[in-house]
């Protein structure tokens, strides 16, 4: 226990014998308690309070976000969009990863680059202004760069936690509807999706189901059959061909509905599993085999 911490609890001691003496009507010991207490209290006082300190950068950002209450997270991909994190647990979990999270001196790190995409977010507080932070192969929150070889799993759990929120199929079907480059693919065939096609994709994409349950999971998977086709999107609008880039997402459809969903930038295999009735595809399926017996 330190000085000021013993001076306190003699001060707060001497208060309660103060109260005690009120009690009795001992007005004149009343005073000389109360006399005694403020010359306890004289070094508290001289304490330095009020002064500037200066601070490293890092700990300033840190003692300001521990200070503050996080109640959202506004989080944007440059494939999947927008979303906004409202969940407490998982609001409080990666505000409490990036606060200790330790800094790159220099803001420099060996590591090679093996994200292709940034992830940029907002930490919102009650009573302050938010944090903004990017993420690729290491994290910057106003500008320090965080994050290390000792950190990288928890950092890499963190990110895949973060864009299981962005698998959905709502988020899915905005992704068909935002990118143009939408190609159907079998052995044979290679189609790029219509507009009018990809309408009715987008709303059949979004009424589907995601599965979550495990056991469920296992079931359709053992139970799915042969792929009968591929969508491929392409997050990438340049040089006006599919052909010169490579899909961002890929989503496998299987005889029993079941739909697979990758995320390239992910280092997991499958991201999303789902079930949809994906029927606007089929005229372009038969077209194709048409085109292929002429």
């Amino acid at each position: 226990m330190n000085i000021s911490s013993i001076i306190m609890e003699m001060t707060k001691k001497i208060i309660q014998l103060t109260l005690s003496m009120i009690k009795i009507r001992s007005f004149s010991l009343v005073l000389l308690g109360i006399a005694f207490a403020a010359i306890i209290a004289i070094p508290v006082s001289m304490h330095p309070y009020n002064q500037l300190v200066t601070i490293d950068d890092s700990d300033y950002v840190r003692s300001l976000a521990r200070q503050a209450i996080p109640i959202s997270i506004d989080l944007y991909d440059p494939t999947w969009g927008s979303i906004t994190i409202q969940n407490p647990e998982k609001v409080y979990s990666y505000y409490e990863t990036l606060c200790y999270l330790p800094v790159i001196e220099n803001g420099r790190t060996d590591a090679m680059r093996t994200r292709e995409r940034d992830l940029t977010g907002s930490i919102n507080f009650l009573e302050r202004s938010s944090i903004h932070f990017t993420i690729a192969d290491t994290i910057i929150v106003e500008g320090i760069t965080y994050g290390a070889t000792s950190v990288q799993s928890e950092v890499g759990f963190m990110v895949e936690d973060i864009y299981n929120e962005f698998y959905t199929p709502e988020n899915l079907a905005g992704l068909i509807d935002r990118h143009s480059h939408v190609v159907l693919r079998t052995e044979k065939q290679r189609t790029l999706i219509p507009t009018v096609t990809k309408q009715m994709l987008r709303e059949e994409i979004r009424t589907g189901r995601r599965i979550l349950d495990n056991a469920e999971l296992s079931k359709a998977l053992q139970e799915r059959g042969e792929a009968i086709f591929q969508i491929e999107i392409y997050a990438s609008e340049e040089a006006g061909s599919t052909k010169s880039s490579i899909p961002q997402v890929y989503i496998s459809v299987y005889q029993n509905h079941l739909c697979t969903i990758r995320d390239v930038e992910s280092a997991v295999g499958s991201n999303m599993h789902m079930y949809g009735d994906l029927q606007s595809l089929f005229p372009l399926l038969e077209e194709g085999r048409e085109s292929d017996q002429g």
